[in-house]
C-alpha cells in the first residue's frame, strides 16, 4: 500500500511550479500593493490587523514575523468574526484592516471589511476572484493570480489547487510586508530586491521539497498511521503552518488534528503525553530559527514519556534530527520568516498520505452543504442585511 501511496505523492510533486508562481505574484502583487496602498497613506498607519477563516488567517498567522520586521507595525491576525464583530468598533483612521478570502465570497470576511470601514479604517482586499463581494466592499483590492499548481484534472487536484492557493498568498504577503516597509522609509529599494531574491530562494527550497519529501513522508506514516489524534506544534510563523497541517488532517483525512503553539504544549498536552505514551503523536514544524533549542527540549518531553514526534526541520539541525522519532528533512538555507512557503510542502504531503491510508478516494472531502455555512450566511452592516 505504502508503494502506491509514495506513486502518487511523487505524481502530486510534478504538477507544481512552485518559483513560477511565486514569481507571478511577486510580479502582479507587488505594483498591486503600491496602487492600493500609496506611501502617503501607509505612513499614517499604525497597525495592521488581517481578517481571514480557515487557510487565509492560517496564511496570514505564517507571515505575520515578515510584515512585522519589515514594516515597522504590529501585525494582528485576527479570526473574521472576532475582527468585525468584536474589534472592528474600535479601530480608526490609524488602522489598516486586510481581509483575505481566495474566493471573495466568505461571508464573515466581508462582513469584517464593512464594519471596519464603518469605523474609519482603511480597508483592502486580498482575493484570487476579480470582482468579488469582498473586493466590491473593500476600499481597494489585490486579485492574486496562481499559475503552475491545480491546473489538471486528478483525484488530489482541488487540494494541489488549495496548496498552490495557500503558498501565492503568503508571498503576497510578503510582498505586502515589503511594500509597506519600503513605503514607509523602513526598507530602501535595494534591501527590497534582496528580500524578492530571498522569497524565490524559498520558492526553490519548496520545489526541491516536493521532490525530497515523498519517501520521508511514507516513512512518517508507518509511525502515524494507526494515529486517531496527531498534534501539530510550531513558533512563530512556524505555528501558521502547524495550523495548517491540523486543518488539513480534518479536511482530508478526516482525523482529529490539533494544533498548538509550542510553548503551550509543555503547559497543557504534555499531560495527555504523559498518559497516552506511545499513543501521543505530534509533528513539530522547526525550521531553524529562534525556537529550535525548545524544540529539542520539547520532543525529548514527548521522547521520556514514550510518544512519537515527527519533526520537519532542515537535514542539519542535528540536535533535532536526533531527539526526534523521524524527520521529514527541507534542505535549504532561508530566513525563519520565509520559511512558511517550503515548510508547509512536506505538511501537506503528510495529509494527501494519511488520507490515502485511510482509504479516501478523492482529496480533500466535499462539503454536504456546498459551502452555504461559509458563504451564505448574513453579513452585518450590508444594506440589505
Amino acid at each position: 500500500m505504502t508503494a502506491g501511496i509514495l506513486e502518487r505523492l511523487v505524481d502530486i510533486g510534478g504538477s507544481f511550479d512552485l518559483p513560477t508562481l511565486v514569481r507571478c505574484v511577486a510580479e502582479t502583487t507587488g505594483p498591486a500593493w503600491a496602487a492600493a496602498l500609496p506611501a502617503d497613506r501607509a505612513r499614517v498607519f499604525r497597525r495592521v490587523v488581517i481578517s481571514g477563516c480557515g487557510d487565509s488567517l492560517f496564511a496570514a498567522t505564517s507571515a505575520r514575523l515578515a510584515l512585522e520586521r519589515f514594516s515597522g507595525l504590529p501585525c494582528e491576525p485576527m479570526d473574521a468574526l472576532e475582527c468585525g464583530r468584536y474589534e472592528a468598533a474600535r479601530f480608526g483612521p490609524d488602522v489598516l484592516v486586510l481581509g483575505i478570502s481566495n474566493s471573495g465570497t466568505t461571508s464573515r470576511v466581508i462582513e469584517s471589511i464593512v464594519l471596519a470601514a464603518r469605523a474609519r479604517a482603511a480597508t483592502v482586499a486580498l482575493t484570487g476572484a476579480a470582482d468579488s463581494p469582498l473586493e466590491r466592499a473593500a476600499g481597494a483590492a489585490v486579485v492574486r493570480a496562481i499559475v503552475g499548481a491545480g491546473d489538471r484534472e486528478s483525484p488530489t487536484a482541488r487540494v494541489e489547487r488549495h496548496l498552490g492557493e495557500y503558498v501565492g498568498t503568503v508571498a503576497a504577503l510578503f510582498h505586502l510586508a515589503l511594500w509597506l516597509g519600503e513605503a514607509r522609509g523602513m526598507t530602501s529599494t535595494r534591501d527590497t530586491r534582496h528580500q524578492v531574491e530571498a522569497i524565490e530562494a524559498a520558492a526553490a527550497v519548496a520545489q526541491r521539497a516536493l521532490v525530497d519529501a515523498p519517501p520521508q513522508v511514507v516513512h512518517a506514516l508507518e509511525l502515524l498511521g494507526n494515529a486517531d489524534r496527531i498534534f501539530y506544534l510550531g513558533a512563530g510563523p512556524a505555528y501558521g503552518t502547524a495550523l495548517f497541517g491540523a486543518a488539513k488532517l480534518v479536511e482530508e483525512v478526516p482525523m482529529c488534528g490539533v494544533p498548538q503553539h509550542l510553548e503551550e504544549w509543555a503547559h497543557l498536552e504534555y499531560f495527555l503525553t504523559m498518559i497516552e505514551g506511545k499513543h501521543s503523536r505530534a509533528v513539530v514544524v522547526a525550521p531553524p530559527g529562534d525556537s529550535t533549542d525548545r524544540v529539542v527540549e520539547i520532543i525529548q518531553a514527548i521522547r521520556e514519556d514514550h510518544g512519537i514526534a515527527v519533526a520537519v526541520t532542515h537535514p542539519r539541525e542535528d540536535a533535532v534530527c536526533q531527539t526526534a522519532a523521524t524527520t521529514i528533512a527541507v534542505d535549504g538555507t532561508i530566513w525563519e520568516g520565509y520559511a512558511p512557503i517550503p515548510y508547509v510542502v512536506p505538511v501537506q504531503l503528510l495529509s494527501i498520505a494519511l488520507a490515502l491510508h485511510a482509504g479516501q478516494a478523492v482529496v480533500p472531502l466535499g462539503r454536504r452543504d456546498g459551502g452555504r455555512l461559509i458563504r451564505g450566511s448574513a453579513i452585518r452592516g450590508l444594506p440589505h442585511a
